[in-house]
């Protein structure tokens, strides 16, 4: 009797613990998205042109993206929304022209403890599975700068990021929380000393709509094909240099 409590206890402590190897406290956050200077130079553009840059904004504001994170690691992906993913192709074309005010990549999973990024990138409607081992290097210089994000206080970073698929580079800004010191952030924007809750892109900022926290195992999504990181540079600068020779 007493061996087979034993063997009760024993087994129930083991499977606490692989339960708290595994599942370890975290968040879910919402991020929307708000345009910018989309009607920058509006005298220009003709009805039609407006009327698609209208519907732009509109889709725009309807995009969610979801980062389920904790200490070990963090998942970014879109949320799928039922009023604008369907067959109806202006519906997709607004669709399409909405994901391209972040330009966000398709999913993003991080691994912090090994410093490895796992995403994938969609090109002219191909999706590109990708491997990198390092993070980006976006030399954040932290400000003296606060506001407040969701409640909590937020401090501005500012660093540059190098778009290979434009072929230029670009200023971030940033809004980290220190309170929540895990170095995430929505797609590959992040390696903050805190949670980004605001970052601001060139077509859109992306902020914090909630946050919540959670207890789950933040799980690697299954890669197809994966490429490394170099043979995706590779790849990214032949077709750049196609695309000059055929157009210039």
């Amino acid at each position: 009797m007493k061996m087979t409590k034993m063997k009760i206890t024993l087994l129930t402590f083991l499977s606490l613990l692989v339960f708290e190897t595994y599942a370890q406290k975290g968040y879910k956050v919402i991020y929307n998205v708000k345009p910018i200077d989309v009607f920058k130079d509006e005298k220009t553009y003709s009805k039609r042109v407006k009327y698609i840059l209208e519907k732009t904004i509109e889709y725009s504001k309807k995009e969610r993206y979801i980062l389920l994170v904790n200490n070990n690691n963090s998942y970014f992906f879109r949320k799928a929304r039922m009023d604008i993913d369907s067959d109806d192709k202006l519906t997709m074309l607004y669709s399409k022209l909405a994901k391209l005010q972040t330009t966000f990549n398709v999913n993003v999973f991080v691994n912090f403890q090994k410093n490895k990024i796992d995403f994938i990138r969609n090109l002219a409607g191909k999706d590109y599975y990708v491997h990198k081992d390092e993070f980006y290097n976006f030399s954040w210089d932290i400000k003296n700068k606060t506001k407040v994000i969701s409640g909590l206080e937020a401090k501005k970073a500012v660093g540059k990021y190098y778009d290979i698929i434009r072929d230029k580079e670009f200023e971030i800004i940033a809004w980290f929380i220190p309170s929540i010191p895990i170095p995430a952030g929505p797609d590959v924007y992040f390696g903050l000393p805190g949670l980004v809750g605001e970052v601001h892109l060139r077509k859109a900022i992306v902020k914090i709509e909630s946050i919540e926290e959670i207890d789950e195992i933040v799980r690697q999504p299954n890669f197809e094909d994966v490429m490394t990181y170099s043979d995706y540079l590779d790849f990214v600068t032949k077709a750049n240099a196609k695309i000059k020779r055929d157009y210039n």
